[in-house]
């Protein structure tokens, strides 16, 4: 925890001297499409798709003249759900989420452009729960202690940039085992496609 509360403070020291140091900072927020995806023996297979939120803010500075650094963190809920019986349970899984991404535009600055992004992710698992709908009555367990707290993803995306305003786009594709009770014959990693709007300073 103490690597991301780390990261974490880093950001906000980078966004209160970005204009002394000719860097760019936002926020940006929207929704992400989350699974979980099971491999069990080689056999590999997915829960379905649950919509939960994404926030934060993030940071960009130019490398070179031709590409940016553009660090972040993020309040990233995923999960997945499954349904059977009429019963609806949930994987609800809260995240401190700190990709590093490089971004590359092109386009008019002062107009319109468009972007590419990729790079690591680091996340730090804050809050897991169940929640069993049983149509009458729900059901929620909190299971954290069962849930590997570090997650490693890789990040690829793209986006529009209408002076100040960001439409963005991207997919996480998780590479950590994040359950801890799944043994050596079994993985469970993260996926989620995430849709957000941004704002930049």
């Amino acid at each position: 925890m103490r690597m991301y509360a780390t990261l974490a403070v880093l950001l906000v020291v980078c966004t209160t001297s970005a204009s002394a140091q000719g860097l760019g900072k936002g926020v940006r927020g929207g929704v992400n499409f989350s699974t979980t995806n099971t491999t069990i023996e080689g056999d590999s297979s997915s829960l379905d798709w649950e919509l939960r939120g994404v926030f934060g803010g993030f940071v960009t500075w130019r490398a070179f003249s031709w590409i940016e650094l553009q660090p972040e963190v993020l309040y990233s809920m995923k999960g997945a759900k499954h349904e059977e019986f009429d019963i609806v349970s949930k994987l609800l899984l809260d995240y401190l989420d700190v990709p590093v991404l490089a971004r590359i535009s092109r386009g008019s600055a002062t107009a319109r452009s468009w972007y590419v992004v990729g790079g690591p992710s680091f996340g730090y698992l804050l809050r897991a729960r169940t929640r069993a709908d049983f149509g009458s009555a729900i059901e929620e367990i909190d299971i954290i202690d069962d849930m590997e707290r570090f997650d490693l993803a890789i990040v690829g995306g793209a986006g529009l940039e209408f002076r100040r305003i960001l439409i963005d786009g991207r997919y996480s594709h998780g590479l950590s085992n994040i359950d801890k009770l799944s043994g050596n014959d079994g993985k469970g990693t993260n996926r989620a496609v995430s849709v957000t709007v941004g704002y930049k300073f």
